[in-house]
């Protein structure tokens, strides 16, 4: 019996599609579990700082892959593990590793003070690991590894900030005495006005140019840095402030980095402000 020809191409036609689709249904798969093996890799890197044992990345491949394990549980068991808690990080060290390993980034200055003070009051490690685990930021990156962030009972919420004191509105008359002999110079006093902008416990500190300086009270105490461009040279400062109980007046101080060409000096100061 012979087989027409038409048919035959057919024949042919549907074997090719059958063979493509496998091998692209094959591709999809391959990709998926690459994309987990990454995801788990980069966590036995910046938690244990080594690569991943073979047994360990495969159980923790498979078990995310069929959903019997989440990206919390991934976390919980890496950060309280023997290995990692032999590692005896500071605090310091504690909190850098959640940014980079949940957060896939550095510490933001905030963010960063935020936490250290949290963990300076007695707050536990656990409850700082669960306010990264239960962050959004930390459930975007497991979405874009394919990962189930935490149980779909559990909610997703961004981590507390603490309370602060409202300064939104305030407006000083603020005083710098600048010590500059780390510079050669004569030391300085600089008076201006400036206004504070506040969302949350987060502020914006604006002179008369525009934005002086950044950063984020935690109840009475506000860190904030600031840029700015003097006689040629860049100057990056970081102030710690201490705020009176009825925010009508302030005092800290700083300390910076002035940079002028290849010349590099390091001026500290004092500062203080009233409400006006």
């Amino acid at each position: 019996m012979k087989m027409n020809k038409p048919y035959f191409k057919k024949v042919l036609v549907f074997l090719f599609l059958l063979v493509f689709m496998a091998a692209f249904l094959e591709a999809q798969v391959f990709a998926e579990d690459s994309d987990v093996q990454s995801f788990v890799t980069r966590f036995y890197q910046q938690c244990l700082g080594r690569n991943p044992d073979a047994g360990g990345l495969g159980h923790w491949v498979s078990s995310l892959d069929a959903g019997d394990k989440t990206g919390e549980d991934l976390a919980q068991t890496f950060v309280f593990s023997e290995e990692f808690e032999g590692l005896n990080t500071s605090n310091a060290e504690f909190v850098t590793v959640l940014y980079r390993a949940f957060f896939n980034r550095e510490p933001d200055t905030g963010g960063y003070e935020i936490w250290m003070n949290s963990l300076s009051r007695g707050v536990s490690r656990s409850a700082v690991l669960d306010g990264f685990t239960s962050a959004q930021e930390f459930a975007n990156l497991c979405e874009t590894y394919g990962i189930t962030p935490v149980s779909p009972d559990a909610p997703v919420v961004d981590p507390p900030t603490p309370d602060c004191i409202n300064l939104n509105g305030a407006r000083f008359t603020v005083t710098e005495i600048r010590n500059l002999s780390s510079c050669g110079v004569a030391n300085d006093v600089d008076s201006f006005t400036a206004t504070v902008n506040q969302t949350g416990c987060s502020v914006s500190i604006l002179d008369s140019d525009g934005i002086w300086a950044t950063g984020t009270l935690s109840g009475n105490q506000l860190t904030i840095t600031s840029v700015w461009y003097e006689n040629g040279g860049r100057v990056n400062a970081m102030y710690h402030i201490s705020i009176s109980n009825d925010g009508y007046s302030f005092q800290g101080t700083g300390s910076g980095t002035w940079t002028d060409g290849y010349d590099t000096c390091y001026p500290t100061s004092s500062i203080s402000g009233i409400q006006y």
